[in-house]
C-alpha cells in the first residue's frame, strides 16, 4: 500500500496547479467529516452520489470483505 501512496504522491506533485486545485476540491467533497482522510464509507457515498452505481455494485462485496477482515474503514490519504 505504501508503494501505491508514493506513486500517487509523485503523480500529484507533477500535476499542473489547476488540476491540483480540482483534486483538492474533489477530495474535500469526499471528506464529509473534514478529518483529512477518506474512509470507505465516504468513498462509497461519493460514488453513489456521482451515479457510479456499476462501480459500486462491483466493489461492494470486496469492500465488505476488506472491512470484515481488517476492521479498518480508513483510507489514510491526504491531499496537500
Amino acid at each position: 500500500m505504501e508503494e501505491i501512496r508514493r506513486a500517487a504522491e509523485a503523480y500529484y506533485e507533477n500535476l499542473p496547479e489547476e488540476k491540483k486545485r480540482y483534486t483538492r476540491f474533489k477530495f474535500r467533497e469526499m471528506d464529509k467529516n473534514g478529518d483529512g482522510h477518506i474512509n470507505l464509507y465516504e468513498y462509497v457515498e461519493y460514488l453513489d452520489k456521482d451515479n457510479n452505481t456499476a462501480l459500486i455494485d462491483m466493489l461492494s462485496s470486496r469492500i465488505k470483505l476488506l472491512v470484515g477482515l481488517t476492521r479498518n474503514t480508513d483510507i489514510d490519504m491526504t491531499v496537500g
